[in-house]
């Protein structure tokens, strides 16, 4: 049997934590038209990342997953539309930087500089 579901909005949380490489925990929360939860999705992180070949520092938004019996881990939440993907990031980027008074604003994000003010998003 198919369900019918009306998404109006995405709402985002962000709780900064700062704890060592782990900046924030983020949760999204998708609403109906009457503003009523259809579905929220936990345990997203945004951490500080750090590579020595480049000497680069970034923050990597990193959706939650899971690992296989072979030991490889995968995400559980795919956005399968690139575009999409990128807006999302940048949104939860633009929240978080909101939240911690742009302390972070300085490293470089993952999501290849999208501008979420420039991309329309609709639900």
């Amino acid at each position: 049997e198919d369900i019918e579901i009306n998404i109006r909005a995405m709402n985002i949380e962000v709780k900064p934590v700062d704890q060592d490489n782990l900046l924030a925990i983020v949760e999204l929360r998708y609403v109906d038209a009457q503003n009523v939860d259809v579905f929220i999705i936990r345990g997203i992180t945004i951490k500080k990342k750090y590579s020595t070949s480049s000497n680069k520092t970034w923050l990597s938004v990193d959706f939650p997953g899971y690992q296989s019996n072979s030991g490889k881990y995968f995400k559980s939440f795919i956005v399968p539309l690139k575009d999409n993907w990128k807006v999302l990031v940048g949104l939860v980027l633009k929240d978080f930087h909101e939240a911690t008074g742009g302390k972070y604003v300085s490293v470089e994000s993952v999501n290849e500089h999208v501008d979420p003010s420039e991309i329309p998003v609709t639900l």
